[in-house]
């Protein structure tokens, strides 16, 4: 059984021109991850009309990390590219990682009004 969880916080949301960008600090703490396990973790952007699911951050036990980092580098890159991974990080037992997640978006009206949260798949 694997246990991680992820503190996130609002650095910036901002449009400038035609572009819409979002950093967020993510704090993930894993007291025991199964080497052949992984967590998806989606960062969101909502409006409470309108969602946008945002590029995710995989955490990987030891295993499924380099599995990962084979396919990325193999044949199968192109099927990993379907599930829109932003990062894909290591986590081993009794782990802290800090990320930077930033990115930038084509700008819409809607994300104006719009509240960011990451929800673990």
């Amino acid at each position: 059984m694997s246990m991680c969880k992820i503190q996130y916080s609002l650095v910036e949301m901002k449009r400038q021109d035609e572009q819409f960008y979002i950093s967020l600090n993510m704090h993930f703490i894993c007291r025991k991850i199964d080497t052949n396990r992984s967590h998806l973790f989606a960062p969101v952007l909502s409006d409470g009309d309108k969602q946008l699911e945002l590029p995710l951050v995989l955490l990987a036990g030891k295993g499924r990390y380099w599995a990962f980092k084979r396919a990325l580098w193999g044949l199968n890159r192109n099927i990993l590219r379907t599930y829109r991974i932003m990062k894909l990080l290591k986590a081993v037992d009794e782990s802290v990682i800090d990320y930077s997640y930033n990115l930038s978006l084509h700008y819409e009206e809607w994300m104006d009004r719009a509240k960011i949260t990451v929800v673990c798949q």
